[in-house]
């Protein structure tokens, strides 16, 4: 190796695409005149590299939050004093710099006000409140605690008699000081709001513009000022301290204001590897660096960063509008998994874009490899028009971005995820070289290539669409044989290939035409599983073509349309027809599927289309089929599969298909090493696939790291009757082979349901267990966690907690949701913003305290009349129990019915069903203050006694609805004499009661005179002081409180009862 010379060229992957050669034989065609659409965390418009393009241009020519983040409210106006003064919506004064003139709006000033914390990304925010808290907070606190300390103790060592009076009030008040200081330093601490800045808005004439007070004086003379930056280019950092570039745009006439940040840096890295351009270090460039970039914010700073189906929805609509530019090729490193793809609003949107406007639409695949079916959405959407990209890394660059000590064959990386999709599509379109961990960074990669080809396309005149440019690069690709068919779709991107095949073939009569195939309910493919994949099937697919923008294309384009098809295959299982003669619409064909002659294992296989009369331009469309065929277990002792002395090397995949076994709850997977020398570093990643369920929801992945001495033993859930793949990978780049041995072993102990509702108002609630593999060890705990009352949108806490809001209408659905976004957002009664959450509610617990809250629910929809359906929307709220409840179960009805002896563990005979007994909770001690209509306990039971089955087996969930607790009849409140009362005569109000009965004037008069003396007893002003008092932090308080109230309650029904006897006696 030559030590004088650096691999740099590797460090941005050029040479594996073809990239490197295509642009040194046309150095103009590196992305001029193509406008790429960053659908990220934000572009840093301060970043080197991303100032100008190759051929001098400005290189971001918009930054958009669509998230809403940044959107600050000015639709205030108000009017300068005469010597130039406002008053800001914080209270401030702001002093507005001399010969300010605003040129709308009568000359009137727009004012709104903007937490910086909600421009911040999550480590600037953490780094901003530490400085902020030891330069600013911390000495100032701790001199005024000193001093109130101080205080304290002087007047202590002054005052050592017994305190009364004022000098007791004195004493409060410097407790209530230093406890007060303690409070707020804490709640500070817990929640520091950051700063506030004042945002004036005027139009000078010719742009609007912004000053943001960041000295959170007034001092607007030398406050941030921007204008829009589109028209301009204008951004700025807002403070010294935080380094944070913002930029600004205004909407609605100037009603709206918003502040564009960077919500973090993955959208900036994203942004440079597609486009980056360095004038003086050209070895530096991204792949297109002639290509101009448009950031377009699609993560919530509220939400750590997430996309939201509101940002998304924003994203497309802006695109799709094209006012002030047209945007030709979108990256979109970003993405979930959805439970369904061929619904959704978002994806139609996603859809609609590429399909009628013409945008190339590329998207990261995921990392969530190496199992099978784990692409992201996108690209799995409801069409498979958006490009999804894979990871990859060549020899070089194993050496150049990895200092790897050998140098290995090039492959998809092991986390990179795999096609195909649930629904039976490839959607893992190409795969590239990234720099960074994850096909976040392929994506760009491909998408900068992508630019280069465009940008030589439209120097040379020739047409395209996103459907001929997607069957191009799939076309040329270059697929690498011995390498995962699941993770390269297509094969490695090909540039100089893929942009000749465009240029020849740009007239073809299909350019503008994608070819939609939905097989059977409406899948993009065929995909055969557990019993489907034991038989022959036969399949209705139906290929519709249709044209680029259809509903503007004249009718006789489409009655023109004709296309002879020839298909071809080569599985011998799969029987299909040869030709179709296909005009404009719709057209069905059988498709004959033979799986029962296939080894286990996963097999593929793709029915490709071509035209009949250009057979050499390449596939048009194809139909994939997946077909996953099952191993056999070993049924004695307990169901399982061992593999031993299994060769791994780098990048080596072994896959195993498994039903099952019907009653299994959980399974143990055991790994260890044949070498008595030798170490390993893998991934062990199983998936289990449910009807209408992502592949999240019975995932699991661990990194294993073996050695010749240790075993890794890891259990996982399972549920039976559906196939699972048990995966392990040998990371690509953990040098060196081994040989391992593995097992799988299946277990399982089953309720009768796997839900159970038990009403605490009914008794004792029964229900069954078995276990139909094997003896088990059985256990039951039953553990009540969380509390769930019936939510209002205005609640209160009443004690700290952690709760969690959830609507279940939207709840877990966000790409193929039929509502375009949901946003809640949680306010304590200082209207502070204490957190927000979306469609994930598992995502977006918050610890709350003691208080009054409000919660607001954003949802969109396109259309109003569904919208004004959910406007009595449901949420819960569940709030974590300081300690769970246990529940009592039992073997017999009659120790459950006497609270006797509770179920120990023991041995559940296979094939045997045992009846338990839950006991209800005893009222009084658990859930006194609980009780309401519309509450329930939730929580889950386990039944094994094995530690990994208590871990892992599926929970039975369970729900215990509280009863409403029985009345009780009030009973008349006794007045005892005041502490404060220095008379002997015990006086009541029962007493007044009795003597108002017997209506004489005699009688009204020792009511009267009763009354006076019970409220001579009371000090009126100590519960008038004590009422004013908003906290009281005495060590005693508590019980002070419950002294005051009562005090307060025969002090009032005193009265009351003085005034009726008064009443009487004068007017009878």
């Amino acid at each position: 190796m030559d030590l004088n010379e650096l691999p740099t060229s590797s460090l941005i992957p050029k040479k594996e695409t073809g990239l490197f050669s295509f642009n040194t034989k046309c150095p103009t065609y590196d992305g001029r005149g193509v406008i790429i659409a960053i659908l990220d965390s934000s572009v840093d418009p301060g970043v080197p590299g991303l100032q100008t393009t190759s051929d001098g241009k400005r290189k971001i020519i918009d930054r958009i939050d669509a998230s809403g983040t940044g959107d600050v409210d000015t639709s205030t106006l108000s009017s300068p004093s005469a010597d130039g003064k406002i008053i800001g919506l914080s209270g401030r004064t702001l002093n507005l710099p001399q010969g300010l003139v605003s040129s709308k709006d009568n000359g009137k000033f727009r004012i709104g006000v903007k937490k910086a914390f909600d421009l911040y990304p999550r480590g600037l925010k953490d780094r901003v409140v530490k400085e902020r808290l030891e330069k600013s907070w911390e000495p100032e606190h701790k001199s005024a605690l000193v001093s109130a300390s101080r205080k304290l103790d002087e007047f202590e060592s002054e005052n050592s008699e017994p305190l009364t009076g004022v000098k007791k009030l004195e004493k409060d008040n410097v407790d209530a000081v230093c406890e007060m200081l303690n409070f707020v330093d804490k709640k500070y601490r817990e929640s520091d709001p950051g700063p506030i800045y004042d945002c004036v808005l005027y139009h000078d004439g010719e742009n609007w513009t912004c000053i943001i007070d960041t000295s959170e004086k007034g001092d607007l003379k030398n406050g941030l000022k921007l204008r829009s930056f589109r028209e301009t280019g204008d951004y700025g950092c807002l403070t010294e301290l935080d380094k944070l570039n913002v930029s600004i745009n205004v909407y609605d006439e100037g009603d709206v204001l918003q502040i564009v940040g960077v919500c973090s840096s993955h959208g900036t890295h994203v942004a440079s590897i597609a486009a980056a351009h360095y004038p003086d270090e050209p070895e530096k460039n991204g792949t297109a660096p002639g290509a101009q970039i448009v950031s377009i914010t699609i993560g919530d700073g509220r939400l750590s960063s997430m996309e939201t189906g509101t940002a998304l929805a924003r994203a497309s609509f802006h695109i799709m509008r094209a006012e002030h530019y047209k945007v030709d090729v979108i990256n979109m490193s970003y993405g979930e998994h959805s439970h369904w793809s061929n619904t959704g609003r978002i994806g139609h949107l996603m859809g609609e874009v590429v399909n009628k406007h013409g945008v190339i639409w590329f998207g990261s695949a995921g990392n969530d490899g190496p199992a099978l079916f784990t692409v992201g959405t996108p690209p799995d959407i409801s069409t498979n028009n958006v490009i999804g990209i894979g990871a990859y890394v060549s020899p070089e660059m194993m050496l150049a971005m990895y200092s790897a000590r050998e140098k290995l064959p090039g492959t998809p990386y092991t986390w990179t995820s795999r096609g195909p999709t649930i629904d039976g599509d490839r959607e893992c379109t190409l795969k590239c070289g990234q720099l960074m961990h994850g096909t976040s960074m392929a994506s760009p990669h491909a998408c900068g290539a992508s630019a280069c080809i465009l940008s030589g396309l439209k120097q040379k005149g020739v047409q395209y669409s996103p459907f001929n440019f997607k069957r191009a690069l799939a076309n040329t690709a270059q697929y690498i044989k011995d390498h995962c068919e699941f993770a390269q779709g297509n094969g490695l991107m090909q540039v100089e290939k893929a942009f000749n095949h465009m240029v020849e073939y740009g007239e073809a009569v299909e350019r503008d035409v994608r070819f939609v195939v939905s097989c059977n309910s409406g899948s993009k493919g065929i995909h055969l599983r557990d019993r489907k994949a034991l038989k022959a099937s036969e399949i209705t697919v139906k290929i519709t073509p249709i044209f680029l923008n259809q509903e503007s294309q004249p009718a006789d384009r489409k009655i023109k349309f004709n296309i002879q098809l020839s298909f071809s295959c080569d599985a011998s299982w799969v029987k299909y027809p040869t030709y179709l003669d296909l005009m404009y619409d719709g057209r069905h064909i059988i498709v004959h599927v033979d799986p029962t002659g296939l080894p286990p294992g996963p097999h593929t296989a793709f029915i490709k289309a071509y035209n009949f009369k250009n057979v050499e331009q390449g596939c048009l469309f194809e139909v994939p089929i997946t077909v996953i065929r099952n191993e056999s277990l070993i049924d004695f002792p307990r169901p399982h599969l061992e593999l031993k002395n299994t060769p791994f090397k780098p990048g080596t995949i072994k896959r195993h298909f498994i039903s099952v076994p019907e009653h299994a709850t959980w399974a143990v997977i055991n790994v260890r090493s044949a070498e008595k020398v030798g170490t390993g570093k893998f991934i062990l990643h199983t998936v289990q696939l449910l009807p209408k369920r992502s592949v999240r929801t019975m995932e699991n992945q661990k990194i294993v790291a073996l050695s010749e001495t240790e075993d890794f033993t890891h259990g996982i859930s399972v549920r039976g009757g559906f196939t699972i793949e048990i995966c392990l990978a040998k990371f690509w780049s953990n040098l060196g082979a081994i040989n391992v041995s593995y097992s799988v072993t299946f277990y399982g102990v089953k309720t009768d349901s796997r839900e159970i509702m038990m009403h605490g108002g009914e008794g004792i609630h029964r229900f069954q267990i078995f276990s139909d593999l094997h003896d088990e060890e059985v256990q039951p705990e039953i553990k009540l966690k969380k509390l769930c009352p019936k939510l209002t949108y205005n609640f209160s806490i009443p004690k700290q907690t952690e709760i969690t809001p959830n609507i279940p209408l939207l709840s877990s659905v966000l790409y193929e949701s039929e509502y375009e976004s949901q946003l809640w957002m949680l306010y304590d009664s200082n209207k502070q913003l204490i957190s927000s959450g979306d469609a994930y509610p598992s995502h977006w617990s918050s610890k709350v305290d003691k208080g009054d809250y409000v919660l607001k629910a954003h949802v969109r929809h396109e259309k109003k009349d569904v919208l004004d359906k959910i406007t009595d929307l449901n949420i819960l709220l569940s709030q974590k129990l300081s300690s769970p409840i246990m529940l009592d179960v039992h073997t017999s009805h009659a120790n459950a019915s006497t609270g006797g002896k509770k179920s120990n563990s023991f041995n559940l005979a296979a094939y045997r069903k045992v009846p338990l007994f839950i006991s209800p909770l005893n009222s009084d001690k658990y859930i006194k203050n609980l009780s309401g209509l519309g509450q329930y306990l939730s929580g889950s039971m386990t039944l094994s006694k094995d530690e990994y089955g208590k871990k892992n087996a599926m929970y039975t969930r369970l729900k215990y609805i509280i009863p409403e607790l029985p009345k009780k009849d009030k009973k008349s409140l006794d007045c005892k004499k005041s502490k404060d009362d220095s008379s002997n005569k015990s006086t009541t109000t029962s007493e007044i009661a009795r003597q108002r009965k017997k209506k004489t004037n005699k009688n009204f008069d020792e009511i009267i005179n009763m009354s006076n003396e019970v409220l001579k007893g009371i000090n009126a002003d100590e519960i008038l002081v004590h009422m004013a008092t908003k906290h009281d932090f005495s060590s005693n308080a508590s019980e002070t409180k419950k002294e005051i109230e009562k005090k307060k309650t025969i002090y009032l029904e005193t009265l009351s009862k003085k005034g009726l006897a008064l009443c009487e006696k004068r007017f009878g």
